[in-house]
């Protein structure tokens, strides 16, 4: 009889995800990638075949389910501007450093993730390595780029007009939505992203550029062939849009107001607020007003430059 090798994490504290109670000094035994058992005590358990068995002393530690990032833009890294990201990064680039992003995410325990969409329409391509095993990585869903209308996204006038850019892909009319949404579908895409909002120069904050009915013929188009749709929104106004079209998912959905929040309940949608940029910007504000204070500080103490 052929015997199979088993892990078993042992004496940890188990979070199994299900709203239990944590429960401490507790075994999971794993075998052939699967979670065969979890109690108290499973040693005799796991060599009860006479199977090898690795043990893992988890005293001390937490023992728990792989997290799930549902809003990672891996192909992007850590550029310092919309510049750089657009004019700056070839495509080899991008793909390395795409690579070496999600063994970081497994490192950090993520197990599965969405990427909604990517620069130069890699990340299908990296969903199969890390399939295939040529790359290590969490497993993958993956977008293409984002579709974004001729008003553009949070880059405002750094968008073209029409064409791809980077992350985004310009669709210029209804025919032309439905044409890319079955194209970046022939071509892999596990969701298609919508930029319902975008920067807009000489207005405040971000505006819906899209029309309900756009919303609807991608929505329509992608769910005819099966796939699913999520959105970026930063305002009131475009959640209740996205959730009135029909959208499955909703990035951010800043400044949600009752009447939104209600179509995003009738609608079924799922939010994703996206918790970490939000920390990201005030972390990053506040070490700017720091920094801001202390140089005021070195001026009043030293005084304008001699003469």
């Amino acid at each position: 009889m052929t015997t199979t090798s088993a892990i078993l994490l042992a004496g940890g504290t188990v979070i199994d995800g299900s709203g239990t109670p944590p429960m401490p000094n507790t075994d999971v035994l794993l075998r052939d990638d699967r979670i065969e058992a979890i109690g108290p005590h499973l040693v005799a358990q796991a060599g009860a075949d006479a199977a090898p068995v690795q043990r893992i002393d988890c005293t001390g530690l937490t023992v728990m389910p792989g997290l799930i990032d549902a809003h990672c833009h891996i192909t992007f890294g850590e550029p310092r501007s919309n510049d750089e990201l657009f004019f700056h990064r070839p495509q080899s680039t991008s793909a390395f450093v795409a690579a070496f992003n999600v063994r970081k995410l497994l490192l950090a325990g993520v197990t599965g993730f969405l990427d909604p969409d990517c620069m130069y329409d890699i990340g299908p391509s990296l969903r199969d390595a890390i399939e295939a095993g040529v790359v290590k990585g969490p497993r993958m869903k993956s977008g293409m780029n984002a579709l974004l209308t001729a008003a553009g996204g949070t880059a405002g006038r750094l968008i073209p007009d029409s064409g791809t850019l980077g992350y985004a892909r310009v669709v210029t009319d209804r025919n032309d939505m439905i044409r890319v949404t079955r194209e970046q579908i022939k071509h892999g895409a596990d969701w298609i992203k919508i930029h319902v909002t975008g920067l807009v120069p000489g207005h405040k904050g971000e505006l819906s550029v899209w029309a309900a009915d756009e919303l609807r013929a991608v929505v329509d188009t992608a769910h005819a062939l099966d796939t699913p749709v999520v959105a970026h929104c930063r305002t009131a106004e475009s959640t209740t849009l996205a959730a009135e079209a029909g959208i499955d998912l909703i990035y951010h959905a800043s400044f949600l107001d009752e009447p939104a929040l209600a179509a995003v309940v009738a609608s079924g949608a799922a939010l994703c607020p996206t918790f970490t940029f939000l920390a990201n910007l005030a972390d990053t504000v506040t070490w700017l007003a720091h920094r801001r204070i202390r140089w005021t500080c070195s001026v009043v103490k030293f005084g304008p430059p001699r003469r």
